[in-house]
């Protein structure tokens, strides 16, 4: 089973755990009698890499997704927090680099330039806190950013946000994504994990290259600038994401069947 996108080259370079981990997949692979990955963007790098000569055609299974209780939502709000945000994007990620949260805070410097009481909340802890908070303070974004650290309700605040970025360097599918558009709640991402399958650009999401901070700055002005734009994403994403959905008890089926179609073969 893969459930990331070990062939990005920001996966490689980001550690030598990495490197040795895709070293061991050239091994493991091509011996597999099963492959199950968790998107099509991960299939379609296996099936390009000419180094791998798989004898299993990888099998997409997408990572479960409670999605069709999100009108459960209803009654939670955390917007009066931030009185002074007029309108608020929302990080839902652990603090890592491969997530690529500094990015998006130095995407927001850039934002308030212009919109000065735009707001960036950030839910989620890891090791990249620190750096955060010196670019915080390098930027003077004090009253702009706000790190909320570990929520075990963190699903519950797409509802509210005017937007949600994600701005990871590689995901393999990208669990925020499907949260957030389940719950319509506008996104600028990444082309990273299932945008461009589940998810398309432009119609149900704003997409920006990897580590592209003024394209995310860019998208991040353009949904200020347009209710009617911010209106079409959450809709859009909404319906596409409920077209996917489907019970827990589907899934296990799913699951069990590609389990069983290997053993009979």
């Amino acid at each position: 089973q893969i459930h990331t996108d070990f062939l990005s080259p920001y996966f490689w370079r980001q550690s030598l755990l990495n490197k040795i981990r895709v070293f061991l997949a050239g091994f493991l692979l091509p011996r597999a009698d099963g492959i199950r990955v968790v998107s099509s963007r991960i299939k379609n790098s296996l099936l390009q890499a000419k180094r791998y000569k798989l004898k299993a055609n990888p099998l997409v299974l997408p990572v479960y997704t409670d999605i069709l209780e999100t009108d459960m939502l209803e009654g939670f709000s955390w917007r009066e927090q931030f009185p002074d945000s007029d309108f608020v994007f929302l990080i839902v990620s652990r603090l890592e680099k491969e997530k690529g949260v500094i990015l998006a805070v130095e995407a927001m410097a850039d934002v308030v330039k212009e919109h000065p009481r735009a707001g960036l909340v950030i839910v989620g802890e890891g090791k990249e806190r620190p750096k955060i908070l010196k670019i915080i303070s390098r930027f003077g974004l004090e009253r702009n950013v706000y790190l909320l650290g570990h929520r075990r309700d963190a699903n519950l605040f797409f509802k509210d946000a005017d937007a949600c970025i994600v701005s990871s360097y590689y995901e393999g599918y990208g669990l925020v994504l499907i949260e957030a558009a389940s719950a319509g709640c506008p996104i600028i991402s990444t082309d990273v994990g299932l945008v461009g399958d589940i998810l398309l650009p432009d119609k149900d999401l704003l997409v920006c290259p990897v580590g592209d901070i003024s394209c995310m700055s860019g998208k991040m002005k353009e949904l200020l600038g347009s209710e009617d734009k911010k209106n079409s994403l959450r809709y859009n994403a909404k319906e596409s994401a409920l077209k996917r959905a489907i019970s827990l008890s589907d899934y296990l089926s799913a699951y069990k069947d590609s389990l069983e179609s290997l053993i009979k073969n």
